[in-house]
């Protein structure tokens, strides 16, 4: 952190401190943004206990499954924690947030082309409808100017596929979970 901020010239209290304090924003400022993160999370710890579960049977079609979709969770969430692809990442490279949402969509089509097979051996609705969620989300973010109208949009979008993610990880590790009993204790 002290390196952080020495480098780029911010004070360390910024990085301390409750960003509600710093900017002297409401609380509930940007309520539905910090839920999704809190569900970011669920899925991508979830996604680990069920590695861990299936860590003795890597055979087991899940396995390679919770392992992708925990390590695309885990970038989904520091992505929309830290805004990565909408400030970081062009501000570090000076490109345009477009190609990081063209790289996430290519991550996106080769997470599906490896992860179809074995989600369909699940309780497949849910990670569809948590797939055409955030789809509905992705496409409003590239093709509807920003405004408020659409911003909703896209956030609602977006949670509702958090939300339906969230319940396909805990669907798949339900499953997994009434076969290792013995490692959950």
């Amino acid at each position: 952190m002290w390196l952080a901020a020495r480098l780029w010239h911010i004070d360390p209290v910024i990085l301390l401190r409750d960003v509600y304090v710093v900017v002297g924003a409401e609380p509930y400022t940007g309520l539905i943004s910090n839920i999704g993160l809190l569900g970011w999370c669920v899925a991508a710890t979830v996604w680990s206990i069920t590695v861990y579960l299936l860590h003795p049977h890597r055979a087991d079609s899940r396995y390679g499954l919770a392992i992708s979709a925990g390590m695309i969770t885990a970038i989904l969430l520091i992505d929309d924690g830290w805004m990565l692809h909408e400030y970081i990442l062009p501000w570090l490279t000076g490109l345009d947030e477009k190609v990081f949402l063209a790289g996430y969509a290519l991550l996106a089509i080769m997470f599906a082309g490896y992860a179809l097979p074995r989600i369909l051996q699940t309780d497949y609705l849910l990670a569809g409808i948590a797939a055409g969620c955030l789809a509905a989300s992705y496409l409003i973010d590239i093709v509807l100017p920003f405004t408020p109208r659409h911003t909703l949009y896209e956030d609602v979008a977006k949670l509702s596929g958090i939300i339906f993610w969230v319940a396909y990880a805990l669907s798949v590790f339900r499953e997994v979970a009434k076969t290792q009993r013995g490692r959950l204790l």
